[in-house]
């Protein structure tokens, strides 16, 4: 069995995975002061290229070949500034070229969605500066929103506040967080009647894929393995895209002449796969283009290393991504394994991990 590349595994940590561990949620307290960034002179960032012939190809050839796609992927690594300033520079690009893109977020759950709408559809007194009762404050409320995802919420609310001022629709894509969890706990087998009543079912079954994907949880949980709670993440992982997938399709039905625009964590289309895998099964006449926002390695390597294809078993999924923007690192933190672990071995010692 071939093992993932060791230049994809650095994109693992952040680029979407990690949001499954339930073990990880204690340990998103606070962080080291940052460091420096680390190959801040990389000559790569900026720059795009795609994957056909490796090819730099401008702004513009990029949104130019958006505004004639069904579906657009705009996938991050979430806690990365510079990939949402990217992500509503391309939705504002694509409002210039006349167009209205329905705007999805992996962020917020399909059941947030008429809550989402609501603040579009807020009275303009509740979104002047310094209002009272302000739009925005309220709409964070009933997300469930606290103080400590701050960071998250700067990052998402520019784009939901241009969506609001240029009337784009918007939606939330995900299941919820209370059905990702009881997944990744207990299994869909383990779900009540009720839970499996707000759950989709998937057809997708591909073997290779669902080793690579251990493969890729492992390195995300900082080598920890355990293969009936990776069993569950998987389950978790499928049914996301399946999920993600649906709302996609949903909403191109509804507006047809125009793109869906969805901002999710890069895993969530490498290779091809997962959402997007899932959206061409629902509607395959649909036209995707999946573009990667990277943050480029700790040292410069190759555009070439980048858009490895994966090979396994014989199999080849090709190059990771259509198109890949590269952009700065942010500061070094401190590694994350060391709480993971930390917090991993203290569950094991209260006999609630092996």
């Amino acid at each position: 069995m071939n093992r993932i590349p060791s230049s994809l595994t650095r994109a693992i940590r952040g680029s979407g995975i990690l949001l499954f561990a339930i073990l990880l949620n204690a340990c998103a307290g606070k962080q080291a002061t940052p460091g420096p960034v680390k190959n801040a002179d990389d000559p790569l960032i900026d720059s795009i290229y795609r994957a056909t012939d490796l090819a730099q190809v401008s702004e513009v050839e990029l949104y130019d070949n958006m505004a004639a796609s069904d579906v657009i992927y705009l996938g991050e690594n979430h806690d990365n500034i510079h990939h949402h300033r990217i992500q509503l520079n391309t939705i504002e690009a694509l409002v210039e070229r006349g167009l209205k893109p329905a705007i999805g977020f992996e962020f917020f759950s399909r059941e947030q969605t008429s809550r989402l709408l609501q603040f579009q559809q807020s009275p303009d007194k509740f979104h002047a500066e310094g209002a009272k009762h302000s739009a925005e404050h309220l709409l964070r409320d009933q997300l469930g929103w606290g103080d400590s995802r701050d960071a998250d919420w700067d990052h998402l609310f520019p784009i939901l506040k241009f969506s609001r001022e240029h009337k784009l629709p918007v939606f939330g894509a995900d299941l919820n967080s209370g059905l990702r969890k009881q997944l990744a706990r207990h299994g869909y087998d383990g779900l009540n009647g009720v839970e499996k009543l707000l759950m989709p079912r998937t057809e997708f079954k591909d073997d290779t894929y669902r080793e690579y994907m251990f493969q890729s949880f492992t390195v995300a949980h900082c080598g920890w393995r355990d293969d009936g709670y990776l069993e569950n993440l998987y389950e978790t992982w499928l049914l996301r895209n399946e999920a993600m997938a649906q709302s996609i399709v949903a909403m191109h039905t509804v507006t047809p002449d125009q793109p869906v625009v969805i901002i999710l964590g890069g895993a969530h289309t490498e290779y091809n796969m997962a959402v997007y895998e899932r959206v061409a099964n629902l509607n395959s006449e649909l036209k995707q283009i999946n573009l990667r926002l990277t943050s480029v390695a700790e040292s410069p390597i190759q555009v070439h290393d980048y858009f490895q294809p994966l090979q396994i078993d014989g199999k080849s999924y090709g190059p990771p991504y259509q198109y890949i923007w590269f952009t700065a690192r942010m500061p070094e933190r401190e590694d994350p394994c060391k709480a993971f672990l930390k917090h991993k071995n203290k569950r094991a010692k209260h006999g609630q991990i092996q």
